[in-house]
């Protein structure tokens, strides 16, 4: 009889074993999860810049776990450890599930790849969302489909807009025009070489965001980035010799006294229109009211400079309610999502 409980035991203990084994395997295992346009992130990216592989700009996805959490170039970073080797993501998307990533446990991880980081020494990617069977949901899977089309349309040429999205800004009829301007069409240029040096005005030239990054350099890693932004209308930009301007679906105006003010071109009715001004040049000192659009919260930002730094930012902030905001000669002020007077 002892014997035979004996047996029991070490056999019910096996089968135990047995089960926890196939439950691990089932933890890892997110082959059933369906998330569009993203492939799988492929041995290459590893061992080779971007620039090399021609990957750049990819939605991916890698299975694996957060092993670190930093701050890398003033962003927000997770070391992502796969059998492959580990993988730098980045948080710059709003509104994903970023914070829940680091203690998740094994998972699969979503991102725009962007190339090798010389900081880590490691592939790096602009992080979507992540799934495991703790978190995954049909719901969550569209949202990361969504995160990562906007990423794409931020780095690439303009897709059809869904119908859900708002109607752009309609532009107002031109009371005069850039004609005397000097002007550079959309593209990449090399401050010093091709440009020269100073600060431009960036009017948007399509019915999609524009968009605009200043590098330290040409490689394409994220630590080359100075400052990237999309916008929606226009706003001023100064750059340095040997920086890099890269600008898509908008037109490049060199700021001198051959451009006029925004205001002498665009009728702006009883208020100004979403966009960057210059105080002293576009708008007069002074204070203005911002409104909100409806249904929206605006966002405002005074700042000392053109240069897009954190350094330039006197005060900025969002507001669902009209907010009155003084301004100084030499400032300039943003308003998006809303307009003033």
């Amino acid at each position: 009889m002892k014997k035979h409980l004996t047996f029991l035991l070490c056999l019910a203990l096996f089968c135990v074993a047995i089960s926890g084994c196939g439950d691990n395997k089932a933890a890892t295992d997110f082959s059933s999860f369906k998330v569009s346009g993203y492939e799988e992130a492929p041995k290459e990216i590893y061992s080779a810049s971007a620039m090399d592989n021609n990957l750049g700009d990819t939605l991916m996805f890698a299975d694996g776990t957060a092993k670190k959490e930093e701050s890398y170039g003033g962003f927000d970073g997770i070391l992502f450890s796969t059998d492959h080797g580990d993988i730098l993501l980045i948080s710059l998307v709003s509104g994903t599930n970023w914070d829940a990533l680091k203690d998740a446990g094994p998972s699969r991880a979503y991102f725009m790849y962007s190339g090798m980081s010389s900081v880590t020494n490691t592939p790096c990617g602009f992080f979507t969302g992540f799934l495991n069977h703790q978190v995954y949901n049909d719901d969550l899977a569209r949202e990361i489909e969504s995160k990562g089309q906007f990423l794409l349309e931020s780095a690439s040429a303009p897709t059809p807009e869904p119908t859900s999205t708002p109607e752009p800004t309609p532009t107002p009829e031109p009371k005069k025009d850039f004609s005397n301007a000097t002007k550079y069409k959309t593209g990449m240029y090399k401050v010093g070489k091709d440009i020269p040096a100073g600060e431009y005005f960036l009017v948007i030239n399509s019915q999609s965001t524009a968009y605009l990054s200043l590098s330290s350099d040409s490689s394409g890693s994220l630590d080359s980035i100075i400052t990237n932004d999309n916008f929606g209308t226009f706003r001023y930009i100064q750059v340095a010799d040997g920086q890099y301007l890269e600008v898509k679906r908008a037109d490049i105006y060199l700021v001198d006294k051959k451009l006029p003010p925004i205001t002498e071109v665009l009728e702006m009715g009883d208020a100004y229109m979403p966009g960057m001004y210059k105080v002293g040049r576009d708008i007069p000192a002074g204070e203005y009211q911002i409104i909100p659009d409806s249904g929206s919260s605006a966002y405002y930002a005074v700042l000392s400079s053109s240069i897009d730094s954190i350094d330039s930012i006197i005060t900025n902030g969002n507001t669902e309610a009209a907010k009155y905001i003084t301004v100084k000669e030499g400032q300039y002020l943003e308003v998006n999502r809303g307009e003033f007077k």
